[in-house]
């Protein structure tokens, strides 16, 4: 594998000035970049492998942990403050979050911070995903019914981010 040795003035963050003072720099500096990135191409696994990388993702599915609240009933007979219930269905979810990404293959690949940033910028997202996810995998797929048993964790809506912020 060669390396392509880039100009510092275009590797320290400076691609904006350069495309904005020499612009014709910009089409060389691409090229470079385009053949210094390797593609997917470069990257073939065999079927075997692919087969084990998405078996060990589904051991550490906890979909149904995440997306339901298997304890739904309990909480609504419970007669604490409605502020201090979301607040404990949030600190929840953010702790199964947690542990969730703990159990991911490439948790130590990537730095701490990342994961904390991610969880912290698009845990909502995740959590909508993984919920819909585990929907349409199990949902109830009677019309007309209501599924009490199942209810998903978006039945708290944006309110549970409050959840790991909360001062109760």
């Amino acid at each position: 594998e060669t390396a392509i040795k880039l100009p510092s003035h275009l590797v320290n963050g400076t691609i904006l000035k350069t495309a904005l003072t020499n612009p014709s720099e910009i089409v060389h500096l691409r090229h470079r970049l385009d053949s210094a990135v390797s593609s997917s191409k470069d990257r073939i696994i065999t079927y075997d492998h692919a087969i084990a990388m998405i078996q060990t993702l589904i051991d550490c599915d906890a979909m149904e942990d995440i997306a339901t609240l298997p304890h739904f009933s309990e909480f609504l007979e419970d007669k604490s403050e409605i502020s201090e219930k979301l607040c404990n269905i949030g600190d929840s979810i953010v702790h199964k979050l947690v542990s969730w990404t703990k159990k991911l293959p490439f948790y130590l690949e990537i730095p701490v911070e990342i994961h904390t940033k991610l969880l912290t910028d698009k845990w909502h997202e995740i959590l909508i995903l993984t919920t819909a996810a585990y929907q349409a995998l199990h949902g109830k797929r009677h019309s007309g019914t209501t599924a009490t048993n199942t209810t998903t964790a978006t039945s708290s809506g944006g309110t549970s981010a409050a959840g790991s912020y909360c001062e109760v």
